[in-house]
Order: C-alpha cells, then structure tokens, then sequence
C-alpha cells in the first residue's frame, strides 16, 4: 500500500479523531473508507450526468427553462413526463449541503 500524508487543519482533525472515535476505526480506515465513497460518488455522478446528456442530445428528454420548472411548483419532473429542468447558467445552481 503507497503511503500519503495530508496536513489538516486542527478544526478538521478534531473532528476526524472524533469521528474515528465514534466508528471504533482507526483516522487511517476512516480516510479510506471516506475517500473511497467519495470517488464511488463522483463516479456515479459523472455516469448519471453523461446518461442525462445523452438523453438530451437524443431527444428522449426536452429541456425546459428553469423558471418554467419552478413556476409549475416542480421540484422534480413528475412520473412519466421526459422533461428535465435545467439552469441557464452555472451561477443558477445553488449548493447544497456543507
């Protein structure tokens, strides 16, 4: 196994060593099974975005302006309906999460 160091920012190591506490796993299995997720997660991510893109370019989904989604009081397209919401721009996206 290749070894790697990361300096944390003592705030950050507080809480690994916190969360390695509560899990009983060492901050080293914590970091791994947590980076592992997160490159799952990305990966997954890339592979919807890429199927969603298809659709798009085959035209199984229409996009439709944001302000029309939002103005319908949707969320989500409903069951059955091959319409996606998309934003105009990137500054239409809004983070969510930490």
């Amino acid at each position: 196994m290749m070894g790697m160091t990361v300096q944390l920012p003592p705030e950050l190591e507080k809480q690994l060593d916190e969360a390695a506490r509560q899990a009983r796993i060492s901050k080293d299995d914590l970091v791994r099974d947590v980076l592992r997720g997160y490159l799952q997660e990305a990966a997954d991510v890339r592979a919807m975005l890429a199927r969603r893109y298809d659709d798009l370019e085959s035209g199984r989904v229409k996009a439709i302006p944001t302000e029309e989604a939002i103005a319908c009081g949707q969320e989500e397209a409903p069951a059955g309906n091959n319409a996606l919401a998309l934003p105009r721009s990137l500054s239409d996206i809004k983070r969510s999460g930490p």
